[in-house]
């Protein structure tokens, strides 16, 4: 019963009332009996109602051997209907550890791909200056909508975020809530909604349907070259590339359409709601 209550099981406060009050019938009955033996003890012989206390005495004993058996299977019940919720609750707790393990490994799964796929402009850079093979930037004058991609890699990392943000390691999580919220397909549905919810909201930023909010320049999604004089380098000149504060506003809406679930179907219904005012006007 300890156990029950220190696990703060829902049980335990009606199986601690139950064994309540199987003792308390257990202790009446013995102090009954205790009273009329105490009291047949000290009665003289030759009193007139001596068998009848005498009676009562041997009746209130059989009786306190029934009691006692009574409340020894009343125990037994309750010990076994404490046993099975905290073997419930161990599975239970068991269940759920393994449900969120195998979730961990699907969301590293997803969060390795998700990452690569944002760092691979900046990893080609990378790998651009110190090999010198710059086919990457000769491609992208070539490549249709740079801010585009921004925009869909952005959302991904924010869809995944907001699932990485949910997991937690105890036991309030059920084992069917953490399967249907970090399988393999939960994943990738969510992480596709906020892929198209972050295209939807590249969309709608080049439009007036956002209202006077915050919004990027399209035409200033640029990195700028900035020198300065590196310490661990011996004070030599090295140059890093800043994104412009459009690209950056770019990539928090991005991140904010894909880690948000309500941001983008609450922008369309309002956008809704505009074309058909319009309409009616």
């Amino acid at each position: 019963m300890a156990e029950v209550e220190r696990r703060g099981l829902p049980a335990g406060q009606k199986l601690r009332d139950r064994l309540k009050a199987a003792n308390a019938t257990l202790e009446n009955a013995k102090q009954a009996s205790l009273k009329l033996a105490d009291e047949l003890a000290r009665t003289p012989p030759a009193t007139q109602n001596l068998e009848q206390l005498r009676a009562s005495a041997v009746a209130a004993s059989e009786q306190l051997v029934r009691i006692e058996k009574e409340i020894s299977d009343e125990r037994r019940l309750i010990a076994t209907a404490a046993m099975n919720d905290l073997q419930w609750f161990f599975q239970k707790r068991i269940a759920v550890r393994k449900a969120l393990l195998d979730s961990a490994k699907n969301i590293i799964v997803f969060g390795s791909a998700i990452m690569f796929i944002v760092a691979s402009p900046f990893l080609m850079f990378v790998f651009e200056r110190i090999s010198g093979i710059t086919w990457f930037s000769r491609l992208i004058p070539h490549f249709p909508n740079y801010g585009l991609y921004t925009a869909m890699s952005f959302g991904l990392l924010g869809a995944f975020f907001s699932r990485l943000t949910s997991l937690r390691f105890d036991a309030g999580l059920s084992v069917e809530n953490t399967r249907n919220l970090f399988s393999f397909q939960s994943l990738l549905i969510r992480i596709t909604i906020g892929m198209c919810g972050a295209i939807v909201v590249y969309y709608l930023l080049q439009t007036e349907l956002l209202g006077s909010l915050l919004r990027p320049n399209f035409e200033n999604l640029s990195f700028r070259e900035v020198h300065f004089r590196a310490i661990l380098r011996g004070h030599a000149e090295s140059a890093v590339l800043i994104p412009s504060a459009d690209w950056c506003m770019l990539v928090v809406w991005s991140f904010l359409a894909g880690f948000s679930e309500k941001l983008v179907p609450n922008t369309l219904a309002n956008a809704e709601k505009q074309l058909e005012g319009t309409e009616d006007k």
